[in-house]
Parts: C-alpha cells; structure tokens; sequence
C-alpha cells in the first residue's frame, strides 16, 4: 500500500498539484466505516479527485465534508493534453 500512495503523491506532483495532505483511495476504504474519521473530515475544504468524484461529492457532503470542487479523471486529462 506504500507504494501505491508513493505513486500517487509522485502523479499529482507531475500533473502540478501539490496538496497539503494527500489521502490514498485504499486508505479511506478501511477508513469509512470509522466515526472518527468523518469527524475529522467534518467542515474541512476539499477537494475530491477521482474517476467517480462527481457521484461521491453528494454523499461527502451529507457527510459534512465540505467538498470545494470535484475533478475527475477524466477532466484531468483533457485540461493537461
């Protein structure tokens, strides 16, 4: 799992962004079913980043996550070349 974060982290600094924190997709799937986790995402800005991030930006919000944008994959690629 490691490895898979290292290549993310290595992909969004290629493509230019750079955020504070990045959140590995296999992190957050363990992560879900745990309340402390969507206490600690409560009110926080963010950005969600993924091929599915138009359908999960509705569910974050019930969530309380303050979702701030939500760029797919797709728009990514078609913005970068």
């Amino acid at each position: 799992m490691k490895q898979r974060a290292e290549a993310t982290a290595r992909f969004m600094e290629l493509v230019g962004i750079i955020p504070k924190t990045l959140c590995s997709a296999n992190i957050t799937h363990d992560m879900i079913g745990d309340l402390r986790f969507w206490r600690l995402l409560a009110g926080v800005k963010t950005v969600v980043v993924g091929r599915r991030a138009n359908e999960s930006a509705p569910l974050l919000k019930k969530r309380r996550v303050c979702v701030v944008e939500a760029i797919t994959i797709k728009k990514i690629q078609k913005s970068r070349w």
